[in-house]
């Protein structure tokens, strides 16, 4: 009985020793190019714990600053860390870190950068709780944060070093990551535009990730935009209450830096844009189609199908001479993408989109679209109707930006199709109205000017055109693409011109 008391002393002796003689090291610790600071630290050998509080490691030109108020290891296995240098811990708990990075440090060669460890380090649960990251930027002119977030992470069986687990990058290896963002605020385009989220949720498991109310929008008024520019600027607040990417393949993201998922879906979208058209146009870079636009993203993509459900979206304008902007908007829209993707390998289907909505919140208006991809090289192509609607239902948006009040006129119904390239589109609309009568209006009072409105009626305009009428007439869609212009200027321009072909003469 007394050589066990004496060796459990002698035990109890010598973990004492050596775990003051670990703290002391631990404080000491040199990390190249940076520096270490430890509070307190408390190492317990027979329990296999170490604690350490309020910890920062920060580098010689302050680009980088850690600061975590507490870490927890549990169950480390001291004796492979001794004898052979590697790190073995069941346990590791990250609490409240914040990391403060300025997007200098990319761009430094600071000491110790190329540091490399060739250790083995094998962690079965790696939890990090309140952790916050900042990423700034000392030489932004119109915004200094650049990224703010918190977040929370779990990783399982994280390995330096060893035999690969389930996910590998590089020489590290899991075989489950799960983490959430909260409260995130990301600013972009020189300051003027924000992405923000309540939560953003991910679990390699599920293979899901899902975003709680994202919202992308404008930081300053839909007037401000342009006076802070002088320029033409989009102004914008979209909303999306939910948002989820389904069966991501996590292993394609990590080895081949390719975003693969099977389905995608936005629900209870709400979106406005607006335009200040009286200010010139910046000097830019010609818009891109959307395949062009889509291949010239940094990372691969595959989607089988996107949806979005229930959205709502209002589009305005100030033009010269006009009062107040005109808005035309869209009611219930929904979409559906199909195998939008540019990784050869995954293309098996042409890409295409359907999508509907109410135009004014009355007439359907529904739209196929067709997009060449590098398997299916098939042309641009838009197809479409749209059903009965009185015509003022459009006055919101014609009265402010053409000048003309539409007082009586029954659009029956509309039917487009046309092809179009990088420069130019093509094809027929079909345009059916009835008992068409127009003002037109006063650039100075908005009145209706009764000599001019008379001479437009009887001698510009066709006051209907029937499929049942003698007279009836077939439009052709020709437009020269202006390559400042969005996407939907092109399609929008390209419906007009047939439009015009038809109604006046």
């Amino acid at each position: 009985m007394g050589i066990l008391v004496a060796v459990f002393f002698i035990l109890v002796c010598a973990s004492f020793i050596l775990s003051t003689y670990l703290e002391r090291k631990v404080k000491q610790l040199d990390v190249p190019g940076f520096t270490l600071n430890v509070k307190t630290v408390k190492i317990k050998l027979l329990k296999q714990q170490v604690s350490l509080n309020e910890i920062e490691l920060r580098d010689s030109l302050r680009l980088l600053n850690l600061n975590i108020k507490r870490i927890e290891i549990r169950d480390i296995h001291f004796f492979a860390l001794l004898f052979k240098g590697n790190i073995g811990i069941d346990n590791l708990i990250l609490q409240k870190p914040h990391i403060r990075i300025d997007t200098a440090l990319f761009k430094s060669n600071l000491k110790g950068s190329s540091y490399t460890d060739n250790r083995t380090i094998d962690i079965a649960s790696l939890k990090i709780r309140n952790a916050t990251l900042l990423l700034v930027s000392s030489d932004t002119l119109m915004a200094d944060t650049l990224y703010y977030t918190g977040f929370n992470i779990n990783i399982n069986k994280l390995k330096q070093n060893g035999q690969p687990n389930t996910f590998s990058y590089q020489s590290t290896s899991f075989n489950r990551l799960q983490f959430s963002l909260q409260n995130g605020v990301f600013n972009f385009g020189k300051g003027l535009y924000a992405i923000k989220y309540n939560n953003l949720a991910y679990d390699s498991d599920k293979m899901k990730l899902n975003v709680d109310e994202l919202n992308l929008l404008s930081l300053y008024s839909k007037y401000e935009m342009g006076r802070t520019t002088g320029f033409e600027t989009d102004w914008f607040d979209f909303t999306f209450k939910d948002l989820e990417l389904n069966t991501i393949r996590l292993k394609s993201l990590l080895s081949n830096t390719a975003l693969v998922f099977s389905e995608g879906r936005i629900g209870n979208f709400q979106g406005e844009a607006f335009k200040d058209k009286r200010l010139p146009l910046p000097q830019k870079p010609d818009n891109k189609l959307p395949m062009t636009m889509l291949n010239a993203l940094p990372i691969g993509l595959h989607c089988d199908s996107f949806f979005i459900d229930q959205a709502h979206i209002i589009y305005s304008e100030r033009v010269d001479a006009s009062d107040k902007a005109g808005t035309i908007y869209f009611k219930d829209l929904s979409a559906r993408i199909n195998h939008a993707s540019t990784i050869d390998s995954l293309i098996t289907k042409p890409t295409t989109m359907q999508a509907q909505a109410r135009v004014m919140g009355e007439a359907l208006l529904q739209a196929d679209f067709n997009f060449p991809n590098k398997e299916y090289p098939k042309p641009y192509r838009a197809k479409g109707q749209m059903g009965s609607m009185p015509v003022r239902s459009f006055n919101p948006i014609i009265k402010q930006n053409a000048f003309v009040e539409a007082n009586q006129g029954n659009i029956k119904n509309m039917a487009f199709d046309f092809t179009y390239n990088n420069d130019s589109s093509g094809g027929s609309l079909v345009f059916e109205y009835d008992d068409l009568k127009i003002s037109i209006l006063d650039k100075d009072d908005f009145s209706k000017k009764g000599v001019t409105s008379f001479i437009v009626n009887s001698f510009a305009v066709h006051n209907e055109n029937l499929k049942n009428s003698k007279e009836f007439r077939e439009g052709t869609i020709a437009f020269e693409r202006n390559k400042k212009r969005s996407i939907f200027n092109y399609w929008w321009k390209s419906v007009l011109s047939g439009l015009k072909t038809i109604a006046i003469f």
